[in-house]
C-alpha cells in the first residue's frame, strides 16, 4: 500500500519523470547485461520490482532481462548482438561470452583454453593501443567465436592422438610444464634441435596415451572422492614419467613431476 500512496501524493509530472528514468535504467541495465554477460542475482527484489511495474507501468514500457546466452548457442546469441549498436558493444559481448566459457572449462584442457585466452588478450591490446578499428575488433572477435565453436585453438597435434580428445588435453599439460620450465633452455644438453621436433611431439604423445590409459584403467564409478584410486593413478603416471626421464629426459626434475601429475589429475577429474 505505500507504494500507492507515494504514487497518489506525486504530481502527473513528476510520475512521468520517474517512469521515463526508470525505462531508460531498464535498458540501461538489459544493455550491460547483454554486453558484459552480467550474473548479479536480482531475485531479492524482483518480485518487488514486478508488483511496481504491473501496477503503475505500461507493458510496452518493461523490458524483459534473461540470462546471458551461451556463445555456443549461435541462433539465440545472434539474436542478442542485434539489440547491441555499436560494433564495440557487440565485440565486448563476444568477448565476455567466450571468457566466461574459458573459465568455466579451463581445468578440462588448460593448454587448449590458453590458447583462446591469449588470443583474446592480443586482440584486446591491440584495440587499447588504437591499431584496430571498432570494426576490426568486431570482426576480430567473430573469428575467435568461430573457432572457439569448431573447437580450433591453432594447436596442430601428433597423428596418434589427432582424435583422441582425452590424450590431447595430457599432451598439452605435459608440454607446457616441460617448457614453462626451461628443460630446454639455451646451454642445456637436452635442447630440442629443428629436426628433433617431430621425435619430441611423438614422444609426449606417446607419453599422454599411456596416461590416458592408466586413468581408464583405475577409472569407475564414484572415483572423484576415493582417495585409493588416486594414489594409484598418481602411483602409476609417476612410474611412467621417471621412465621417460630415464629414456628421453635427463633433466626432467621431480618437482616437475610431481606438478605434471598434480594438473592430470586437475584434468582427469573434470573429463573422466
Amino acid at each position: 500500500m505505500e507504494s500507492e500512496h507515494v504514487y497518489n501524493a506525486l504530481g502527473e509530472k513528476d510520475i512521468s519523470l520517474y517512469k521515463k528514468d526508470l525505462k531508460f535504467y531498464q535498458e540501461l541495465r538489459a544493455s550491460v547485461k547483454l554486453r558484459y554477460s552480467d550474473t548479479i542475482d536480482h531475485k531479492e527484489y524482483e518480485s518487488k520490482m514486478r508488483n511496481l511495474m504491473d501496477t503503475y507501468i505500461a507493458a510496452e514500457d518493461v523490458i524483459q532481462i534473461t540470462a546471458p546466452v551461451d556463445v555456443l548457442n549461435e541462433e539465440e546469441l545472434e539474436d542478442e548482438l542485434m539489440r547491441l549498436g555499436t560494433p564495440r558493444a557487440k565485440a565486448d559481448a563476444i568477448r565476455t561470452r567466450i571468457t566466461k566459457s574459458i573459465n568455466q572449462k579451463w581445468d578440462e584442457n588448460p593448454a587448449y583454453y590458453k590458447k583462446f585466452s591469449e588470443r583474446i588478450e592480443e586482440i584486446i591490446n591491440e584495440y587499447k593501443e588504437k591499431r584496430i578499428s571498432d570494426a576490426d575488433y568486431l570482426k576480430r572477435m567473430r573469428e575467435v567465436m568461430q573457432n572457439f565453436r569448431k573447437g580450433y585453438s591453432g594447436t596442430v597435434y601428433p597423428e596418434k592422438i589427432k582424435h583422441n580428445v582425452n590424450a590431447q588435453a595430457l599432451y598439452g599439460v605435459v608440454k607446457e610444464i616441460l617448457e614453462d620450465e626451461s628443460l630446454y633452455s639455451s646451454g642445456n644438453d637436452a635442447v630440442i634441435e629443428t629436426q628433433n621436433i617431430y621425435n619430441y611431439e611423438n614422444i609426449l604423445a606417446d607419453i599422454a596415451t599411456d596416461i590416458n590409459l592408466i586413468i581408464e584403467k583405475h577409472w569407475k564409478v564414484d572415483w572423484h572422492d576415493n582417495s585409493d584410486v588416486h594414489n594409484m593413478i598418481s602411483s602409476d603416471i609417476n612410474d611412467l614419467l621417471y621412465l621417460a626421464k630415464k629414456k628421453h629426459f635427463s633433466n626432467l626434475s621431480f618437482s616437475q613431476i610431481d606438478k605434471i601429475i598434480e594438473n592430470i589429475k586437475t584434468i582427469a577429474l573434470r573429463r573422466y
